[in-house]
């Protein structure tokens, strides 16, 4: 009678969305959801008849019952997320941008300390040209401070640069070290929560689905990946385009004769570049052992509290008086 409404609910399922199961791995999939709900209702039946056996009065044991659903299923997972910020020290995004602005700040700070002391000084390089060309003319002096100048502004420049490239590096490490505290924060989340079999049940089923957070993360690295590739390709086919002249407006070449007559020139052998044949994003999405793996922890912690609670359900209905 348990197994009935799940499968009633699965052959309906199965006729409406026939088309969609297509691979031996989408029924796998859906074999799958179908035992998982099934350990699940499963595990509240002998949760019930088991709190029923050990009160003597309906009444008691109704309440008893939907404190233990209020718990198992909203306040136990929910407490865990909360108890997993401040485990993990992940600090708050108020946080998080006071500590990018102070770096920001400590690199502007780096940055004149480093071209006070390190940069070049203008007045100091003119005086010592002036000193050492007592003889030079007003023009060539010109010209020499101006080249200094040039000069200055160019280390000036290289300075900065490398003051910057300094400060990105340390917001890059920043969100790194963010994104590991992020992470451990959704590990040690799920690890409490998943003590609940509702929380379990629900990972489980995410997981056999394809689209946990770990999926999530492979999707998003199979994206960055294909990007830079991508990219790399564009970039060489439009470097090939510009060498052998195959766009249509570099193979065009404009010249001015000395009367100021402009004429054009159109070279034969120009093509139009070939980016017809860029490659596409596919997901590459995880296998049905891959899935079925990273879900059997959620599975035995259901399979186990489904085990406990049949087993505490028969001791307490051996043991239980009708005639009290």
């Amino acid at each position: 009678s348990l197994a009935l409404p799940l499968l009633i609910g699965f052959t309906l399922l199965s006729l409406l969305y026939l088309e969609c199961l297509a691979t031996i791995a989408d029924w796998g999939r859906v074999l799958l959801f179908l035992g998982s709900a099934f350990l699940y209702l499963f595990f509240f039946c002998c949760l019930g008849v088991m709190v029923s056996s050990l009160c003597r009065r309906p009444a008691t044991a109704f309440v008893v019952l939907i404190l233990l659903w209020v718990f198992l299923v909203l306040a136990w997972p929910q407490f865990g997320l909360a108890l997993s910020r401040p485990l993990a020290g992940v600090p708050d995004p108020g946080e998080v941008s006071a500590r990018m602005g102070m770096i920001r700040e400590q690199g502007n700070r780096d940055l004149e300390e480093i071209l006070e002391n390190r940069g070049p000084n203008l007045s100091a390089l003119a005086e010592t040209y002036v000193r050492d060309h007592p003889g030079a003319t007003p023009e060539e002096r010109q010209q020499a401070i101006g080249k200094i100048m040039q000069e200055v502004q160019e280390a000036r420049r290289k300075l900065r640069e490398e003051n910057d490239a300094a400060v990105e590096a340390r917001l890059r490490k920043f969100d790194e070290d963010l994104a590991g505290k992020v992470q451990g924060r959704e590990s040690l989340a799920h690890l409490l929560a998943r003590l609940s079999p509702a929380s379990a049940f629900s990972f489980a089923l995410v997981s056999l689905g394809g689209v946990g957070p770990r999926e999530i993360r492979d999707l998003q690295e199979q994206v960055l990946a294909f990007r830079e590739a991508y990219f790399a390709l564009l970039a060489s086919r439009s470097d090939s385009a510009r060498k052998y002249g195959r766009f249509g407006s570099v193979g065009k070449s404009v010249s001015i004769d000395d009367s100021g007559k402009v004429s054009e020139t159109t070279h034969k052998d120009t093509v139009p570049a070939d980016f017809s044949r860029l490659p596409s994003f596919r997901h590459r999405p995880p296998g049905l052992g891959e899935s079925l793996r990273r879900a059997l922890p959620d599975l035995g912690i259901l399979f186990l509290a489904a085990a406990i609670c049949f087993c505490g359900a028969y001791v307490a209905f051996l043991r239980y008086d009708v005639r009290q």
